[in-house]
């Protein structure tokens, strides 16, 4: 497929090369606290990925605000922060998007469509889904058990799945069915669309609220798993908060009041 018919299905509007055909994708779905896209923020920062790119957002909400950066950076980052981004290592060997903004309730199908069609089309390696589930989803039987709120999925017996399960147990399905993932968004429906990439999904229980706890715990198994692909180097960060985590969505920076009219 050419880069210009690439561009027609979910294009980019900055420069990025046209196959990610060693490439791992991290997904992160929309889903309860969203913590997918929490842990996405500190993989981003701790692991100094940088923004290859900008995908299409004709079907998410409109948002636009300034570039997220460090607090301990010397000068805040130029730049816009859009609806949807990718983001890469210097050898494209990890590939994330961070998606700031929820899919408008009448495009899911097309955005679906699209955004996997680019998948497919740019020939990731594999595929790994971040989702967040419903904590009230969890049956007395795992509650009384302590057992890890991580579960995972995947309909094929994929490297990351292979992983995943000496870290944790699978969700439950019937026959080859994709269960129900309660507050899960559309993580269904990337598992169905992505059938012909190799796709796991790191799921993890939780309640709304204070996140960042799940956060980085999300983080920290997806580095694991991520570091035993040897896509990541070995070796735990320091996980480091960006700057729009301390002004208003947490933190005492407080959001001016005028903008509230």
């Amino acid at each position: 497929m050419t880069t210009s018919s690439l561009q027609q299905t979910m294009p980019f509007f900055r420069g990025s090369p046209a196959s990610f055909d060693q490439s791992t994708l991290l997904l992160p779905a929309v889903s309860i606290g969203n913590v997918p896209q929490l842990a996405t923020d500190l993989l981003i920062h701790s692991h100094a990925l940088q923004k290859i790119g900008t995908l299409s957002a004709r079907d998410l909400v409109p948002v636009l605000g300034s570039a997220d950066y460090l607090p301990t950076a010397a000068a805040p980052r130029r730049g816009l922060a859009t609806a949807l981004e990718v983001y890469a290592t210097a050898d494209h060997s990890l590939v994330t998007l961070q998606q700031r903004s929820p899919v408008l309730k009448s495009r899911k199908e097309h955005f679906v469509y699209e955004l996997c069609d680019w998948i497919v089309a740019s020939r990731f390696k594999r595929v790994v889904i971040l989702s967040s589930l419903s904590a009230g989803a969890r049956r007395d039987a795992e509650l009384a058990s302590q057992a890890s709120p991580f579960r995972y999925f995947s309909l094929t017996s994929s490297s990351a799945a292979l992983t995943l399960q000496a870290l944790c147990a699978r969700i439950p399905s019937r026959d080859a069915a994709i269960p129900l993932l309660p507050s899960a968004g559309l993580t269904r429906r990337y598992l169905e669309a992505l059938k012909a990439v190799e796709t796991a999904a790191i799921l993890l229980y939780v309640a709304e609220g204070d996140n960042r706890g799940d956060a980085c715990a999300m983080a920290e198994m997806t580095s694991v798993v991520l570091q035993k692909l040897e896509v990541l180097p070995l070796g735990t960060p320091e996980w480091q908060e960006p700057k729009s985590w301390h002004r208003g969505l947490y933190g005492t920076e407080a959001i001016p009041d005028g903008l509230f009219g």
